[in-house]
């Protein structure tokens, strides 16, 4: 999938989604790399994670200070995920 913009800016909208709306960045970071099934694969087990980290906090089984940690871990996973993203990740395999 071509990129719709320049790598650097794409990154930086990126990052900054990841900072305001963790769910949607993961879903938009998914959309980004459909040709590049590695990295997809990484966005879906991050989302997953995601996922049933909300649901145990939400039916209380975890405490808030894990849930907090968890997402940190999350958010950083993606962080790293997407400032390692390189022009050869958008281009169909």
């Amino acid at each position: 999938m071509p990129l719709p913009k320049p790598l650097a800016e794409l990154k930086k909208d990126l990052e900054e989604q990841i900072g305001s709306d963790l769910a949607a960045a993961v879903k938009t970071t998914q959309g980004f790399l459909s040709d590049n099934q590695d990295k997809r694969s990484q966005t879906i087990l991050l989302e997953g994670r995601l996922s049933q980290i909300v649901r145990d906090m939400g039916t209380g089984i975890i405490k808030t200070e894990d849930y907090q940690l968890e997402v940190a871990r999350i958010r950083k996973a993606l962080l790293d995920l997407v400032g390692g993203l390189d022009e050869s990740d958008f281009t169909p395999g």
